[in-house]
């Protein structure tokens, strides 16, 4: 897979090469692993929508390949030049997030060297999530709290690093509201105790 996950703001070819011993590629387009029965790779896929490209090399003799994957979102035209001073957090899921873990995708963009990220900038992170409402008391407010659980492509829980944090699996878009509604108070004193040696959750602002 040449092309690393992204956000695309045009449709893409994708091309998908393999050594002189495979006999054939094969591939699926909406996240489940491929095997015998999966279509054969036989020219560039064309990439137009939301899409979780997996691949794996088949040959004679051999045991199949593990699964490759990139993931791909389209962007809206109208969002082409909007971007940010804070590190934007992309969670592809189509309707209301409810309580229990739904699959999804993460996407996570960081700041470059002028302080800004654009959403057609390169990703620092592309994968599998489970994602849910998190709280019980507070799903009712405006702004929801978000439960992520990074995964392997079994659907497991896989560890990453997210914006220079330590690696973990899981991890938790926190929007404080009724109590904080500056965003300040709970990742300041989590700063402090962490300075002081103190346990407390690492902490980055984001969009």
């Amino acid at each position: 897979f040449p092309p690393a996950s992204r956000i695309l703001p045009e449709p893409i070819s994708l091309e998908l090469i393999a050594n002189a011993m495979t006999t054939e590629i094969r591939y699926t387009l909406d996240g489940s692993t491929p095997d015998e029965f999966s279509p054969i790779y036989t020219e560039p896929i064309r990439v137009d929508a939301n899409a979780d490209v997996r691949a794996r090399a088949f040959g004679p003799g051999r045991l199949q390949s593990a699964t490759s994957q990139r993931v791909f979102m389209m962007l809206d035209a109208d969002l082409a030049d909007w971007n940010s001073d804070l590190p934007i957090v992309v969670v592809d899921a189509s309707g209301v997030i409810p309580q229990n873990f739904i699959f999804s995708h993460l996407f996570v963009l960081d700041r470059g060297a002028d302080g800004r990220v654009a959403l057609t900038d390169p990703v620092s992170f592309a994968g599998d999530i489970g994602v849910k409402v998190r709280g019980n008391s507070t799903t009712g407010r405006p702004k929801k709290t978000y439960g992520v659980e990074i995964r392997n492509e079994r659907g497991t829980d896989r560890a990453a690093e997210i914006l220079g944090m330590p690696t973990d699996s899981d991890w938790v878009l926190y929007g404080a509201f009724n109590n904080d509604l500056a965003l300040m108070r709970n990742a300041y004193m989590y700063e402090l105790s962490n300075q002081v040696g103190l346990y407390a959750p690492r902490t980055r602002f984001c969009e």
